[in-house]
């Protein structure tokens, strides 16, 4: 089922006439770079497919050659986002008419604040913090004289209860890392849980504080160098030692993954026995006490307890010093010198949700869209039924997968602006505090992911989906605006920022938008099966065993339980999504556009049927002047290049379209989306 802009349609408040003011106005400088309108948007993709192709290629051999050897100027996928960005600065710059909602004023006092600074600086983190939080910092005493502190006299911390403090602000990866993670037994409750830290905080420690310039004292650099490099020797021959099957992964790469880690155990706090963690789990939830049953999440008990043994050792003050510096590294890390659109990346990073509220409160007219939108989804759904039941499967796999689809839902962003004032309500900027808007962000951020430990929020709501899921990020984690699956939620979410060119428009053939849009939500519908979230029943609970399979287990050795599907690097999943989306998106369009299929155009000169075209415009979304380069790809192991010629060289609907020839039942089942039954 499909929901649509504002639960009851879109709804226009007072202040909106002045954005759709500044629409008209943007309009017109879109038109300006845009076609004469007269030729249409199928027209154009015709157009834009024939002088991309090279049709002396071979299709069977190198498909994305074929398709895109001629490429030139930037990817659809970068296309969209200029596009976005500009219509979202236009945007920023009259928020300072808007009298309501209360988080569009909070939202322009974090744009002004942001676009003041064009050179961040460290030592403002820390004066903020010292003047709002109290929080004092011993070895940066010379540089903060002039700040106004707080009266009372000074406490010495102990670095446990920093530790936590700091965390509260966005900080981690520093000894061990915290995180809220969805209950295999409940995906709307929260667990907490702590693994081995990203192991790049164990990087040459001078190299990293670089970064601050001459905030810290060379002689301090020198001190918290040697216990940095005391740390990583004892670390890494930890790891080495209780987690010798993944270590050279971890050593190697410096980086975590969700699919090369032990999970660990789930334990409840009384069975840890560490005062200690409990000490710093008090602090980070500000309880006075714990619930002795609450469950931890635990990748190695053994590591926590052997790495607190060893911090136990040194002098306090020295370890205070070192996680003030390592906090405001990471801090300085996302924050170098400011642009004029950096602002936009940031805040389109940081409120999606907003931004996604006020497109539809401009565009009015996507809500006529939603209707095409969602039967497309519907017929996607039903194809893939259809071919689900045309499969020798086991009966109880088959219901069990029916049972799954059939609450899978499609949700084209429906947050009205009462929702999104009561999720925002305790968040304030001020327009004249950079840095202390940053850290009032992350706290926020913190507390939301962590009401989960003590609320159960309703499916769609704002607490669950501001927190996306990663797999459709880049590598820096910059989510662009694709169909988005979620996968406990059993929720495909679809910004509706997309729906614009050149990925959509109103008026373009069926063809087009089942090889573009339908591809694309075909793609997550698919993803939904895979062997990483086969698992993940249609209540979103993650089963240890699923009737009519082979196996027990249907992935490697962490079931993923969570949203964070981000291993997709390592495993045959990102092609059979694709494969899988691919012919599901081409058969639901066969079905009901068959007579369009044989209908025949000329491109570059040579006669090709609309079955062709459709493929073709498939290859356009990874179409780039470099394929290892396109966004929507990554460059060490699946590129746009890939993305698009292994999939296709194992479609048999393609080789059929292209003549390339049968495949063997061996290739077939190579990258077959379901398993096999018993």
């Amino acid at each position: 089922m499909t929901q649509i802009v504002g639960g009851q349609g879109i709804v226009v408040i007072p202040w909106v006439w002045r954005l759709l003011l500044l629409w008209s106005v943007s309009r017109q400088f879109f038109a300006a770079a845009e076609p004469v309108a007269a030729v249409t948007f199928d027209e154009r993709r015709l157009q834009q497919i024939s002088e991309s192709m090279n049709p002396k290629l071979k299709a069977c051999g190198d498909f994305y050659s074929y398709a895109c050897d001629n490429w030139q100027g930037p990817e659809m996928i970068k296309i969209l986002e200029e596009r976005i960005q500009t219509e979202t600065m236009l945007v920023l710059e009259l928020l300072y008419k808007a009298g309501e909602p209360k988080f569009l004023r909070e939202l322009y006092q974090y744009y002004v604040a942001y676009a003041e600074v064009e050179n961040p600086q460290p030592l403002e983190y820390a004066k903020w913090l010292w003047v709002y939080e109290n929080m004092q910092w011993p070895f940066l005493e010379n540089k903060t004289s002039s700040v106004a502190r707080v009266e009372g006299p000074k406490r010495n911390i102990e670095w446990l209860e920093l530790l936590a403090k700091l965390r509260q602000f966005g900080f981690n990866d520093l000894f061990f890392h915290e995180n809220i993670r969805k209950s295999k037994e409940d995906p709307y409750k929260g667990i907490i849980e702590l693994r081995i830290p990203d192991l790049s905080y164990l990087y040459d420690f001078e190299q990293q504080v670089y970064i601050l310039g001459d905030l810290v004292e060379e002689s301090l650099v020198d001190q918290l160098a040697t216990f940095q490099a005391e740390l990583s020797k004892f670390t890494l021959e930890l790891i080495q030692t209780e987690e010798s099957d993944n270590f050279n992964y971890r050593y190697l790469n410096m980086e975590e993954s969700n699919h090369h880690h032990d999970e660990g155990k789930l334990m409840t706090l009384k069975d840890l026995h560490m005062p200690w963690l409990n000490q710093y789990l008090q602090i980070l939830l500000k309880q006075n006490s714990l619930d002795p049953n609450m469950q931890i999440q635990v990748q190695s008990l053994k590591y926590l307890k052997r790495i607190y043994n060893v911090l136990s050792r040194y002098d306090n003050e020295m370890l205070c010093n070192y996680i003030q510096v390592k906090f405001l590294i990471s801090l300085m890390k996302d924050d170098r010198i400011h642009y004029k659109m950096d602002v936009v990346k940031n805040i389109r990073k940081e409120f999606p949700l907003v931004l996604q509220w006020i497109h539809g409160q401009i565009h009015e007219d996507l809500e006529k869209e939603v209707g095409k939108i969602r039967n497309l989804f519907i017929n996607l759904k039903e194809n893939f039924k259809k071919n689900l039941q045309s499969k020798a499967l086991a009966t109880s796999l088959v219901e069990y997968i029916l049972r799954k689809l059939n609450t899978l839902d499609l949700l084209i962003f429906d947050k009205s602006a009462q929702e999104l004032e009561y999720y925002y309500e305790h968040l304030n900027f001020v327009s004249s505090e950079y840095y202390g808007n940053r850290l009032r962000l992350n706290r926020f951020k913190f507390r939301t992911q962590h009401s989960t430990l003590q609320n159960v929020y309703a499916r769609k709501s704002p607490e669950y989906l501001d927190f996306r899921p990663t797999s459709n990020t880049n590598k820096n984690g910059y989510p662009y605006p694709l169909p988005l699956l979620y996968p406990r939620l059993n929720i495909i979410y679809l910004p509706l920022t997309l729906l614009q060119e050149p990925f959509y428009d109103s008026h373009m053939g069926d063809l087009f938008s089942y090889s573009t849009l339908g591809y694309l939500l075909a793609h997550e519908i698919t993803k939904a099966f895979d062997s990483q979230h086969l698992t993940i029943d249609a209540n979103g609970v993650v089963q240890t065993s699923i009737p009519g399979l082979r196996t027990t287990s249907t992935n490697n050795e962490d079931e993923n339980d969570d949203d964070d599907d981000d291993g997709d690097d390592f495993s045959k999943d990102p092609v059979i999504d694709d494969l899988a989306g691919l012919n599901l998106a081409y058969s639901t369009f066969a079905k009901h556009h068959a007579m369009q299929l044989p209908q025949m155009v000329t491109l570059s000169n040579k006669a090709i049927s609309m079955e062709k075209v459709f493929f073709l415009n498939y290859a356009q979304i990874f179409c780039s002047s470099f394929c290892g380069f396109h966004p929507m790809a990554d460059f060490h192991s699946y590129d746009a290049c890939a993305r698009v010629n292994t999939p296709v060289r194992h479609s048999t609907v393609f080789r059929q379209a292209f003549t390339c020839g049968a495949l063997s039942e061996e290739d077939v089942a190579e990258f077959s989306l379901l398993p096999k039954a018993n």
